[in-house]
């Protein structure tokens, strides 16, 4: 195996990984704080996806504008999920917890097959295409540039947890439910989670092709650059 093949490989699999990394922030941020491990956070993502694609079927709106509207319509998603089903379920036993985000995940499951049934679905002629060739090295410009919004949502949410007086007020998630409901801050994990998985959909969306029938609710599928 040649070193420029091997390279090739290390960058295309750490542009990768940022995306998985913004994935599991928002699964990690509401673990932290409130102890529930969500099960559906998969799905999240996956109705990120699909609202992506049907702005862009609809609406032709790319990707990259998208993104904000999308951002906001997954947090509202986040705090219907909370006041829904996990306000519910947050001093019940941790398995009802692990069967309520299942369920929910599988109900978000079946609905997006049930309205949009499994097909592949794609996005073609995006605004941000081709790819940049740094010597023996070629990197998707989808990639990079999805790649370095990642970083920027990493920043933004380090900055927002700790220098805003919302972040900082985040850990009374953890607190006795009158407290909670005092400061009104304990549908915030979900909002800021459903809004990482939005950002982290921007990627699949432009390079991969989109299903609901798979494992997880979505299929990634690498396409040619």
């Amino acid at each position: 195996m040649s070193r420029e093949l091997i390279l090739q490989a290390v960058i295309s699999g750490l542009l990768m990984g940022l995306i998985y990394a913004l994935v599991a922030v928002g699964l990690t941020l509401i673990f932290g704080l409130m102890e529930i491990v969500n099960f559906a956070h998969g799905e999240f993502l996956m109705l990120a996806m699909f609202t992506t694609f049907w702005f862009w079927a609809l609406g032709g709106l790319d990707p990259m504008l998208s993104l904000p509207f999308v951002a906001i319509l997954l947090a509202l998603a986040g705090i219907l999920a909370h006041f829904g089903i996990i306000r519910r379920l947050l001093k019940a036993p941790m398995l009802a917890q692990v069967c309520g985000t299942f369920g929910l995940g599988v109900a978000l499951r079946a609905g997006a097959q049930f309205l949009w049934t499994p097909d592949f679905r794609t996005i073609t002629n995006p605004l941000i295409a081709g790819r940049v060739q740094i010597g023996p090295i070629f990197i998707g410009q989808p990639q990079l540039i999805t790649g370095g919004i990642c970083l920027l949502s990493f920043a933004a949410l380090w900055w927002f947890v700790t220098r805003t007086e919302t972040g900082l007020g985040l850990p009374i998630t953890f607190f006795p439910t009158w407290a909670r409901i005092l400061l009104c801050w304990h549908s915030l994990p979900w909002r800021s989670a459903g809004s990482a998985a939005s950002s982290a959909a921007l990627s699949p969306a432009y390079r991969s092709e989109l299903s609901s029938r798979s494992v997880g609710s979505c299929s990634i599928r690498p396409t040619r650059l």
